[in-house]
């Protein structure tokens, strides 16, 4: 950024979940005094529990600010972006540019946007200026910037210990993985895909080309493009989440028999009820629910 800009434009807010920072705190530290050695100062609002990244992103749209970063997992980051969707654009006002510090388990964001885990390479990111506006979906009464789901990986999301995520990272979906292969019971789903019934024993609805880090689920996806992806996994039970998990690994997982992947622009899930949703990685609710585009775009710093 130019070095005419004011001190207050140099100003950037920053909502901080201190539960992720525990793990990256050196990490953070570091991006902090990278911000530094570019001008910027870090104004950190230090969320205290859930739903508090909203309240803070909303807030700072309504208060025009032009941009503000997240520092925490992409759970943090999907709060503050339903934040940010929660506040109208008015009378030509665009809502804050919004750039991420990861400190989060899988990180899908920084890996789908190719941002590079090193605190000069981030501290570029949220100082610069280069932006995409990308289209949000839509899961219930929320919104959700990389994926949603029901079935076999909400469960998973559902399930897994936050004690044993905060201890082992990844390893502790891992471990949820296996277990809940051979206790999940796989309840076939009815569906509405673009009002065509159909039938799945797991759905992920994505807008991102990775999941769960830097595996991913197809080029046909991604942030800069229009459309919703739908995935639709026919088979449950412990072999199955083998060969998909496999596939998944590989690059493979459209190709998989089992897979279908369909373009979409609304799924409905009419039945069982009750079974858990997850969006960007969170628990948000249960079935049923309808997943569809939003018309809204979040403005997404990029390297």
């Amino acid at each position: 950024m130019s070095d005419s800009l004011s001190a207050q434009a140099r100003l950037l807010p920053v909502i901080y979940n201190p539960a992720a920072g525990q793990r990256h705190s050196a990490f953070f530290t570091r991006v902090l005094a990278a911000l530094e050695a570019r001008g910027w100062r870090a104004e950190l609002r230090t969320t205290g529990g859930p739903g508090d990244a909203k309240a803070m992103a909303a807030a700072a749209a309504r208060a025009g600010v032009a941009r503000i970063a997240v520092a925490g997992g992409d759970g943090t980051i999907h709060e503050a972006v339903n934040g940010l969707a929660s506040v109208p654009e008015r009378g030509g006002r665009r809502g804050p540019q919004l750039g991420i510090i990861p400190l989060g388990t899988a990180n899908v964001l920084a890996q789908e946007i190719g941002l590079k885990l090193k605190p000069d390479a981030v501290a570029a990111c949220l100082t610069g200026r280069k932006e995409l506006k990308t289209r949000l979906g839509v899961v219930g009464d929320r919104v959700f910037l990389l994926m949603a789901g029901a079935g076999f990986d909400a469960q998973v999301v559902a399930a897994v210990s936050p004690s044993l995520k905060r201890r082992f990272g990844k390893g502790a979906y891992a471990w949820e993985t296996l277990r809940q292969a051979f206790a999940y019971g796989f309840p076939e789903l009815e569906l509405e895909v673009d009002d065509r019934p159909e039938r799945a024993c797991s759905l992920i609805l994505s807008r991102a080309a990775h999941y769960g880090g830097s595996f991913l689920l197809s080029r046909e996806a991604g942030l800069e493009k229009e459309g919703l992806q739908a995935f639709l996994f026919d088979k449950g039970g412990p072999l199955s989440v083998l060969r998909y998990s496999l596939a998944l690994a590989l690059g493979r997982l459209e190709s998989t028999p089992g897979v279908r992947r369909l373009p979409v622009e609304k799924v409905r899930i009419l039945g069982p009820a009750g079974l858990p949703l997850q969006a960007d990685g969170d628990e948000v609710g249960v079935t049923p629910v309808e997943f569809s585009l939003s018309g809204q775009r979040l403005r997404l710093l990029v390297p």
